[in-house]
Formats: structure tokens, sequence, C-alpha cells
């Protein structure tokens, strides 16, 4: 993965000339700007995490992959369902199905939605490790099952 995608401790989140104006100010539209920017900038260090993330993963670095979680919590940052979904895999790929489990509850306790493809990496999980009723479960969880 070379370099780490979530930058050093003590990096400067602020360019150089970025300084925060007040509204009203001459150049007040440059909070708004400022806002946007850090917002467009987070975003752009989740989708890094999550190619981090993906890397490791495909080494089966379950440890490294959740320190990336870590640093981007570390920031104020919260991982995606994306970032989510590949730490689940992960933890399931290395046979370590209680971190596959924590991060779902973790993922869905902080407002992020659970898609397809993060039940099916939990799901694959489970039934590898021949736990068919706890696929069962998340089936009728989230009424994917009707039987």
């Amino acid at each position: 993965a070379g370099q780490s995608v979530v930058e050093p401790a003590g990096a400067s989140a602020a360019r150089p000339g970025e300084e925060s104006q007040q509204p009203g100010s001459k150049r007040g539209a440059g909070v708004v700007a400022e806002v946007g920017t850090s917002r467009k900038r987070a975003k752009t260090l989740v989708r890094l995490a999550n190619q981090d993330i993906q890397d490791l993963t495909s080494k089966k670095r379950l440890h490294q992959a959740l320190g990336v979680l870590r640093r981007l919590q570390d920031r104020g940052l919260e991982g995606d369902a994306h970032t989510y979904s590949r730490l689940i895999n992960c933890a399931a790929r290395c046979g370590d199905l209680g971190q596959a489990s924590q991060l779902y509850q973790g993922m869905q306790s902080k407002g992020v939605e659970p898609t397809i493809v993060t039940l099916t990496a939990l799901l694959k999980g489970y039934c590898e490790v021949q736990r068919s009723r706890d696929a069962l479960v998340l089936l009728r969880k989230n009424e994917l099952y009707h039987g």
C-alpha cells in the first residue's frame, strides 16, 4: 500500500492562505469555501483509507486494517459503509467472526447503514465456520429471508 492514506499526526489540515474569514467580512465566503474543502478532504481521506483497507484485506492483515479505521477516528472522521464492509470482509477472511460481528454492530450504532456487500461478507464468514444459525438470524433481521 506504500504510504498510509491517513496523514501522520501533527499534519496540518489548513493550507497556506486558507485562514478563516468572518461572515460579513470582505471575504466572508471564505468560511463557506473552507467548510466545503474540509468535507471534500474528509471524503478523500475516507476513500483513500478504504483503498488501504482493501490492500490489507488481500494480505489478511486484520490488525493493520483496523488501525486504519482507528487513525481515521483519531482525526475525528468516521468510516462509511465501504470502510466497514471491507473491514468485516477482512475479519471474516481471517476467521475472526467475533470481530466481524463487532464491526457490524458498531457500524449500525454509528448510523452507517449496511449494504448488501456488508451482509454478504458477514454471511459468507458465518457459513465458512459452520455458523448457519447466525447466518439465518442475520438474514431474518435484514428481511432477506422469508422462510
